[in-house]
């Protein structure tokens, strides 16, 4: 109920060099004292130095509990992957998580921070953050609706940079209009990196966003393998769709 079995544990963490991975869920029930719990974890983190993947997704927790945890992640150097979804990010988590992707020790490779109340402010942070980084592979910003077209430019423009080496962009469920889309197309045209796209659920983008990225599809260097459009495209869509496909 208060995160005492981190303190149980604790033992474990302190003696076991072996662990990998960590996967914790929390169920709300009862008389959980959220606060304590991740208090806990942080320091049980803190007593060792192992892990490659943390996953903390759903756990509906405020940006200074995130941004404990994060810190408390710094020393982990092997660690490649940091699922945080269904968190609270603001500032002080964004710029804990900014200082590990900029460490130059870091091995970070899959960022999960969908459904994270990302806004126009952390998307330029974190695009400040990916500028410096070359470890990077897989980014989900699923279902950050705060961002608007300003924020998704200044990610957008990251990417074009040749230090950006994201190859699976997951962004289903979120406001990209036509203006972003036009840009994010200018990404797929020019990026020697990107081979995953998820854009479901892109309801801001109308018929002349999407021609925007189907030409870019028809790029040379376009290096694109899987192209994710559920719940999009009505028909005229579909045909020039089609037609970029076959060229």
């Amino acid at each position: 109920h208060g995160g005492e079995i981190f303190t149980i544990l604790k033992p474990f963490f302190e003696q076991n060099s072996s662990l990998r991975c960590l996967v914790v869920r929390f169920s709300f029930g009862g008389t959980i004292n959220k606060q304590n719990s991740v208090r806990l974890l942080s320091e049980s983190l803190s007593n060792f130095n192992t892990l490659r993947e943390f996953d903390f997704n759903g756990g509906r927790f405020r940006d200074d509990n995130v941004e404990a945890l994060i810190r408390a992640l710094a020393d982990h150097s092997q660690l490649i992957k940091i699922g945080l979804s269904g968190n609270q990010v603001g500032r002080r988590g964004l710029d804990a998580l900014a200082a590990l992707l900029t460490n130059p020790n870091s091995s970070l490779v899959d960022l999960n921070l969908a459904y994270c109340s990302l806004d126009d402010e952390r998307a330029l942070a974190l695009a400040g953050a990916m500028a410096t980084n070359s470890t990077l592979r897989k980014l989900n910003l699923a279902d950050n609706r705060g961002i608007s077209t300003a924020g998704w430019k200044d990610i957008f423009a990251q990417m074009q940079s040749p230090q950006s080496l994201v190859e699976d962009l997951l962004l289903s469920t979120n406001s990209i209009d036509d203006t972003a889309g036009t840009m994010l197309a200018n990404v797929l045209a020019t990026s020697t990196s990107l081979k995953v796209l998820d854009l479901s659920s892109s309801r801001n983008i109308t018929n002349e966003g999407w021609r925007a990225t189907f030409d870019a599809l028809q790029n040379p260097r376009c290096m694109l393998q899987k192209l994710y459009l559920h719940d999009n495209l009505n028909d005229e869509n579909v045909t020039y769709l089609a037609n970029s496909l076959a060229n």
